[in-house]
Parts: structure tokens; C-alpha cells; sequence
């Protein structure tokens, strides 16, 4: 399954990148930086909070009327510090990455552009304790999901733009190894299934130059995940929640 979602991830950006260049003009591509403060929150007192820096490749055709159809990962890393629910000074490393494809449909009135998609995506995350924490845990945290979202772009000229876009995330398959442990070998805790979302607010700017169309976008954002605490042997997955806010800046090429 999570093969499969990859791939189809990947065909979807390579296929309307190369085989559809004409029919599904405008398309952009957008790469650059991507900071955000995450803040992790587990049931029975485990918090910490930090700071992640990574990347943003995001490919999207959005046009007046017809199909929108967008594909995008994202890599970041930073480190978490923190205190456990016994008052111990914590500190971890912390790896996000995730690939996501959306299809859907536009429509568009006046300086407005409206989208309504659905798509899906796989998560994979890797938190890694280490010192002052009492036990250096090491835990993998997968799933894939599901995705509705819609947006609405405003383009008040040919030069400027703003998007408002907002996303429904459905966890499918969630779970975490926890590795490191000084009493149990590796465990595999399967999570309860809930719902994520996030939040974004972009302004693009575009520069038409002699040989194409470039330009920069500024986007700001907000991410809730959450994996819902689950009864398991030889111990229960403790609920997780994850309350994220950001920005990225990216150049872009629109074809």
C-alpha cells in the first residue's frame, strides 16, 4: 500500500510535468526553504518543542476552468527539547518527510479562482532521543492518509497573486516502532486513525523574463497531527499531538 501510494505520487508529477506540458498549461514548479516551530504533546505530561528546517518541491496547475492536479514532498530536521511527565529534561532529533498528490477540479468568477480535490499521501518520521533523556528511545512514526481540501486564489493582477488553502487529512494504517528500549526488544505499536489538518495563506509574485515565466512565493502555514493513544502488549501507544506553524519561501518556474 505504501509502495503503491509512492508511486503513484511520482507518476503523477512526471506524467502531467512531461506528457501533458500542453494540454494542461498553466503548470508552476516551486522549490525553496521551509522553517516551522513544532510543539509535541503527549497524554501524561511529555512535552517539547523546537524548531525544523527543511525543504518544499511542489508542482501545481491550477486553472480558471477544468482540472487541478498538484503533487508535492516536503524534508525537514531539526531538534525538540522538552520535559517528560516525571519532570525529566528531554531532548530528541527530529526528521519529517512526506510525499502528498492531489486531483480535483476549478472554477473561476471575477478575480477569483476556486479548487476542490481529493489525493492521498504517506508520512514517515523518525524522533531520536538522546541526551540529557533518561532512556534514548528511538521512535519511527509511518502512515499514509488521505486527503479533501479545497482553496481559493485571488488574482488581482496578472503579476500578484494570494491562495487560501485548507486540507483534511485521514490517517490510514498509523503506526510507530520503538527501538532502544533497555526492556523490550523493538515493538510495533499500531495508532488509532485520526483526523489531521492544515492551513495555508501564499502570496506569488510572478517576473516575466525573456526566456519564461519565473517568479517567488511566500507562504505561511499551520499543521495539527495527531496520533490517537491506542491499547497494545506490552505497553499502549501513548496519544500524540502535534501543533506546527511555519513559513516557506520558493522560487518558481511556471510552464
Amino acid at each position: 500500500m505504501q509502495k503503491l501510494l509512492i508511486a503513484t505520487l511520482l507518476n503523477i508529477l512526471l506524467f502531467s510535468s512531461f506528457t501533458l506540458s500542453g494540454f494542461l498549461s498553466p503548470q508552476t514548479l516551486n522549490v525553496g526553504p521551509e522553517i516551522y516551530h513544532t510543539k509535541r504533546i503527549r497524554h501524561g505530561g511529555t512535552h517539547q518543542k523546537g524548531y525544523l528546517y527543511g525543504t518544499t518541491l511542489q508542482y501545481e496547475h491550477l486553472s480558471k476552468y477544468g482540472l487541478y492536479l498538484s503533487a508535492q514532498g516536503r524534508l525537514a530536521y531539526g531538534k525538540l527539547s522538552g520535559f517528560s511527565g516525571k519532570g525529566h529534561r528531554i531532548s530528541s532529533h527530529q526528521l519529517d518527510s512526506e510525499l502528498e498528490g492531489s486531483l480535483g477540479g476549478s472554477y473561476s468568477f471575477n478575480k477569483f479562482t476556486l479548487a476542490s480535490f481529493g489525493g492521498g499521501g504517506y508520512y514517515y518520521g523518525i524522533n531520536k532521543y538522546g541526551h540529557p533523556t533518561p532512556i534514548p528511545l528511538k521512535f519511527h512514526d509511518t502512515f499514509s492518509f488521505l486527503t479533501l481540501g479545497s482553496l481559493i486564489q485571488w488574482n488581482p493582477s496578472g503579476e500578484f497573486s494570494m491562495t487560501l488553502t485548507h486540507k483534511v487529512r485521514f490517517m490510514v494504517k498509523g503506526q510507530s516502532k520503538i527501538m532502544n528500549d533497555p526492556n523490550y526488544d523493538t515493538q510495533t505499536l499500531p495508532m488509532n486513525e485520526q483526523r489531521h489538518y492544515e492551513i495555508s495563506l501564499s502570496q506569488d509574485f510572478k517576473l516575466p523574463l525573456k526566456r519564461g515565466l519565473y517568479g517567488f512565493s511566500f507562504t505561511s502555514f499551520y499543521r495539527y497531527r495527531h496520533y490517537g493513544g491506542r491499547a497494545n502488549f506490552p505497553f499502549d501507544f501513548i496519544d500524540t499531538k502535534f501543533i506546527i506553524y511555519g513559513i516557506n519561501a520558493s522560487a518558481t518556474y511556471l510552464f
